[in-house]
């Protein structure tokens, strides 16, 4: 089994936001990335001892999900965005799209991972 291309929190990054950046200017950066790789945020089930998972996957400026994206989804210009402007855009649609919300002692931050 391999390893996890982004981990977050592991005391590298402040935030989601920052994680996801960096994973996106690495990927970018990759001499050939044909296959799909899945981000995977974790939060705030709503109740005490419960999560809530969502994934996005991304291959190159193609983003999809196993829920419908929104329309604003469709029309963002990934391949023209700066890592930064994509990293905002995940976690926009991590948070008001697929509802994940950070535990409440958690600030306002939330766990992020990246898998082939």
């Amino acid at each position: 089994m391999s390893e996890p291309f982004m981990e977050h929190p592991d005391g590298t990054f402040d935030c989601a936001v920052d994680a996801i950046a960096d994973a996106v200017k690495r990927l970018r950066g990759l001499p050939k990335w044909d296959d799909w790789i899945t981000f995977c945020a974790q939060g705030y089930g709503g109740r005490p001892d419960t999560y809530h998972f969502a994934e996005i996957r991304m291959r190159g400026d193609k983003i999809a999900s196993e829920t419908p994206l929104p329309p604003e989804a469709e029309q963002f210009d990934i391949a023209g965005a700066s890592p930064a402007a994509v990293a905002a855009f995940l976690d926009e649609l991590f948070r008001k799209h697929l509802g994940i919300q950070p535990f409440p002692d958690e600030g306002d931050d939330y766990a992020v991972g990246a898998e082939w």
